[in-house]
């Protein structure tokens, strides 16, 4: 299997576990003391921006770890493909991801 596909399979994975933890996440982000220090209006936008992120992250350091496990170091323009390839996964999947936040309400 390419590190491509190795990565795109970890991110679907990634979003599958974000899916199943959003009411876990949604209590954890929406207590007062939460709200007051990170000033957020809406926490269902929060929480979209907050799962995009995070996944988003563990795909690049995902790569990342298969890359210095094969050779030394990402190229700039491969890691640039690949990170643009996991933003394209996630953005596919983000309405299921918005909806997911919204049953919790």
């Amino acid at each position: 299997m390419s590190i491509n596909d190795q990565v795109k399979e970890e991110v679907q994975r990634q979003i599958d576990i974000a899916i199943e933890e959003i009411p876990y996440e949604k209590k954890r982000w929406s207590k007062s003391t939460a709200k007051l220090r990170l000033q957020y209006k809406n926490i269902s936008d929060f929480l979209l921006g907050f799962e995009y992120g995070r996944i988003l992250e563990d795909g690049i350091w995902y790569y990342r770890s298969l890359i210095n496990k094969r050779r030394s170091g990402a190229a700039g323009e491969e890691a640039k493909r690949v990170t643009k390839e996991i933003d394209s996964t996630i953005l596919d999947r983000l309405p299921e991801i918005r909806r997911a936040i919204l049953k919790t309400d």
